[in-house]
């Protein structure tokens, strides 16, 4: 289910099929929040890969924060909770959550 229940937010509410628990994503310009409602604890993460030889707009990423430049603007994605871990093909990155919570500030 999809909500916006204010202007410039939105609200999903995924039901799991794998495991008994749901998916509750929160986001707006600044926040991305996700979070897993479960009683069963199970270890999952949120994966970025793209193609071989893809160009990303990542420069540096770190355990809290993700540097990046897009058409010459800097900017940078940090993680108020979980933590950032680069793929070692340089092609991606994973998110790991902490306490089944991930939250990305996307505001500078």
């Amino acid at each position: 289910m999809i909500t916006s229940p204010r202007k410039g937010n939105l609200h999903v509410v995924w039901p799991l099929k794998s495991i008994e628990g749901t998916i509750i994503i929160d986001m707006n310009e600044r926040e991305f929040e996700m979070a897993l409602k479960s009683k069963k604890s199970i270890g999952w993460f949120l994966d970025l890969t793209a193609a071989d030889k893809k160009e990303l707009p990542f420069i540096n990423i770190s355990r809290s924060k993700a540097e990046c430049n897009f058409d010459g603007v800097d900017y940078a994605v940090k993680a108020a909770r979980g933590a950032f871990e680069s793929s070692v093909s340089g092609s991606g990155f994973k998110i790991f959550p902490e306490n089944n919570h991930i939250v990305l500030n996307l505001s500078k």
